[in-house]
């Protein structure tokens, strides 16, 4: 009987047997001891809250430049170096791609650990795509489902989920949420069609075995030491210039938010220094610097919190945060909510093993 094995890697990881043909359960239960010998196929559910996906709409006429340049369309969404990322599109249909993203550090670390286990998978997934329908609750152990698309949710604390909960249905959670069960994952790549982590550098290769596999090693290790030298050489200087371009570009682009009004760049340091001593002794929050200035009062209550990346646009600040307790994050909103110079609403969060990662949106406020 062929069979397929799903694994979940949950705090405690779960394991679900089932037969491939008939989707019916076989077994399930968390020791990897257990597991049968030779699965017809293995698909892996990872932690939705240490992933992002989404659908983006493709232009008809510039389809391949936005799939080259896919990286910086989304760069505003994420709060990572890109080159510390692994990034998989999918065609959905002619004008929509499926995106997940993940970090490369977090991929080898999940890898590694169903290795230990003898396990070699065949999709990998983040579990908050196994909930079956849109916009339906579902529990993990201590916490929560929600998809919000084709390829989106989220997953995490029950209190942040519930959160986003109200934004999308402007109500509160069912009073129960039933738990993800084992029939439910069973029908993962049978109704639809799920996006694959395990593509480009952890794509698996065939296991048909070449007679030259004994000295590939060799001959690689001869080939790569010839040029490696010069291709480091290479490597490192295109770095640098692309690090030096994409600085200067930062810098105009942040001196023209926080200064609209200025005609030409000095002293920027000096510039943005004075505008925003000037912004500290009214008050005012109008623009990109008197926001800031408020953020940074809020922020004095909780110094628990981190800015990781600020941007403004079109009269918002965009902020990325990272608390060590959601308790921060309150003590932030609530000073925030004080100013009645500013209004600040939060946009998304994730709670993971380090904190709470969170992106605000601070606007102006009747005050101003």
């Amino acid at each position: 009987m062929p069979t397929t094995l799903i694994v979940w890697l949950l705090d405690s990881p779960r394991f679900v047997v089932v037969d491939t043909l008939s989707r019916a359960v076989l077994a399930a239960g968390s020791d990897p001891a257990q597991l049968p010998p030779k699965p017809e196929q293995t698909l892996v559910l990872v932690p939705g809250e240490l992933c992002y996906s989404t659908t983006i709409t493709l232009a008809a006429k510039q389809r391949a430049k936005q799939i080259k340049a896919l990286g910086f369309l989304l760069e505003d969404e994420l709060a990572s170096d890109l080159d510390g990322l692994h990034w998989v599109s999918q065609p959905r249909d002619e004008t929509a791609l499926d995106v997940l993203v993940v970090e490369r550090a977090q991929m080898d670390q999940w890898l590694d650990r169903l290795a230990q286990w003898g396990i070699r998978p065949d999709l990998l997934c983040p579990d908050y795509l196994a909930v079956p329908e849109v916009d339906v609750l579902a529990s993990a152990g201590s916490k929560w489902l929600l998809r919000t698309g084709a390829c989106a949710g989220a997953a995490g604390e029950p209190d942040l989920i519930a959160a986003l909960w109200r934004e999308r249905a402007d109500a509160e959670p069912p009073g129960e949420i039933e738990s993800l069960s084992a029939s439910q994952i069973a029908r993962l790549g049978v109704d639809r069609k799920l996006p694959n982590l395990l593509a480009q550098h952890y794509a698996f290769s065939s296991d048909r075995p070449s007679p030259w596999q004994p000295y590939r090693w060799a001959a690689l290790a001869a080939g790569l030491a010839a040029t490696l030298a010069f291709a480091w050489l290479a490597f490192g200087t295109w770095r640098l210039d692309r690090a030096d371009t994409q600085l200067d570009q930062q810098m105009v682009l942040v001196f023209k938010q926080a200064l609209p009004t200025a005609t030409r760049v000095v002293d920027a340091r000096a510039q943005l220094a004075q505008a925003f001593k000037q912004r500290s002794a009214t008050g005012a929050a109008t623009d990109a610097l008197g926001l800031i200035n408020a953020l940074g009062r809020a922020k004095q209550a909780s110094p628990g919190l981190k800015v990781k990346t600020m941007s403004y646009r079109d009269g918002g600040l965009q902020v990325d945060i990272h608390a060590r307790t959601l308790a921060d994050l309150d003590r932030l909103m609530a000073s925030l909510g004080a100013d009645t110079r500013v209004r600040a609403e939060v946009k998304s969060a994730a709670s993971g093993a380090d904190g709470v990662s969170a992106r605000l949106n601070v606007i102006a406020g009747a005050g101003t």
